[in-house]
């Protein structure tokens, strides 16, 4: 921290060294309001606006306690209330972007389904089925508490329509997209539907070599017999 002396030295400070809040005034605000007046004083700002002092704020890393030394400073040297507020309305928004924790990535607080019932009160073999699951770790927790949820949800639904808790009964809302659209309907290429294709291009694969190995003539070339006359 530079001394007063050599503060009151600076070019920047000719217009303030014969107010009579200089002497009094504490080192800190002192310091904070030298480093303002060579900001402002360096990049030619007069009067210096909010955005400027929200620029002096950031290059020269100021917090929003030595902000509250610059107010401090200002105010003891009577300058005019519109630079003092354009001054606090920067401290606040460096005080509010110091104390920003970022945005919660969780609940924060616990949600009540009003439409659903109790675990107890879905099917033996639902909850049996859900305490195997939780029991095997087939999931992580919070998947299996969505799951839980949508289907106490959906018991609810049921017997609030007046169905049984059933989900053979359950039909999607949406069209699925295997069928929509002007095309035929497009088919889901799983392990079993590729199965039956397989094993025939195999077989004919098989019955190809049989023949082949039984009259090896029969499958070369005409170029390669005429080579061997």
């Amino acid at each position: 921290m530079k001394p007063r002396h050599i503060i009151l030295r600076e070019p920047y400070m000719e217009g303030l060294i014969d107010e009579p809040a200089i002497e009094t005034m504490p080192h800190e605000e002192l310091a904070t309001l030298d480093a303002f007046m060579a900001f402002c004083f360096e990049n030619g700002l007069e009067p210096p606006v909010q955005t400027d002092i929200l620029a002096f704020a950031e290059l020269c890393q100021q917090s929003a306690r030595d902000l509250h030394r610059l107010d401090l400073s200002l105010c003891r040297l009577g300058f005019d209330d519109g630079l003092l507020q354009q001054v606090r309305a920067v401290t606040e928004a460096v005080k509010r972007q110091t104390h920003f924790k970022a945005y919660p990535k969780g609940p924060n607080r616990d949600y009540d389904r009003t439409v659903s019932v109790p675990l107890e009160q879905l099917p033996t073999d639902w909850q049996e089925t859900l305490l195997r699951l939780r029991t095997h770790a087939a999931f992580s927790p919070e998947v299996l508490k969505r799951m839980q949820a949508r289907l106490c949800c959906f018991a609810w639904s049921a017997s609030q329509a007046g169905h049984p808790v059933d989900l053979a009964l359950f039909r999607p809302a949406r069209p699925s997209t295997m069928t929509c659209g002007p095309g035929p309907p497009r088919r889901r290429r799983t392990r079993a539907s590729l199965a039956g294709p397989i094993f025939d291009r195999l077989g004919r694969s098989c019955i190809a070599l049989q023949r082949y190995t039984a009259c090896p003539m029969q499958h070369v070339s005409r170029s390669k017999r005429l080579s061997t006359l």
